[in-house]
């Protein structure tokens, strides 16, 4: 008897937590804006060379990629049939908005690079700032490819928000290449 209680249960917890729903995604990309937010603010304070600001954007920096990666993977749990017209609308509002954020934080990684040839080389900043950039290309790509899939009233406009964070990202790596 109990151990078929435990199932009942396991399986009650396991369905609960495959149970995404759109109110889910739009939390997802709150939370994504928050971090986004604070990343924007450390990038934009960073002026000169510091491990302490430095430490703190990585953090950060992986934070809001793990809470991109939370939505990628709540939103592949969800059938477009489920996503009204309006969620769409609503959705891609939401990700309007965080479109300026994300390029300045690219826009601010980029220009600051001279600062990041302030470090010791032993650091290895300019090669973690790479590998952040080229994550945070293939994480956003792979965003838009799961999010347009529940979106396809607004499936365009998504894309070129997406094409157009993913093209802001091209010049950062180019200068943390060299």
């Amino acid at each position: 008897m109990h151990f078929s209680s435990t199932i009942l249960l396991l399986a009650s917890v396991v369905g609960s937590a495959l149970c995404v729903s759109v109110a889910d995604i739009k939390e997802d990309i709150a939370a994504i804006s928050t971090k986004a937010d604070i990343v924007h603010t450390a990038v934009n304070e960073f002026n000169r060379p510091g491990l302490v600001l430095a430490h703190a954007i990585q953090n950060n920096g992986t934070e809001m990629l793990n809470a991109i990666q939370m939505i990628i993977n709540d939103t592949k749990t969800i059938t477009p049939n489920d996503v009204s017209e309006d969620d769409q609308k609503a959705i891609l509002c939401a990700i309007q908005k965080l479109e300026p954020t994300f390029l300045d934080i690219v826009s601010g990684v980029t220009i600051r690079r001279p600062i990041v040839e302030g470090f010791p080389s032993e650091v290895g900043a300019r090669e973690l700032i790479l590998q952040d950039m080229l994550l945070l290309r293939s994480t956003v790509i792979e965003f838009g490819k799961t999010l347009t899939t529940i979106t396809p009233a607004v499936r365009l406009e998504l894309t070129a928000i997406g094409k157009n964070v993913v093209d802001a990202i091209a010049p950062a790596i180019i200068a943390y290449l060299s």
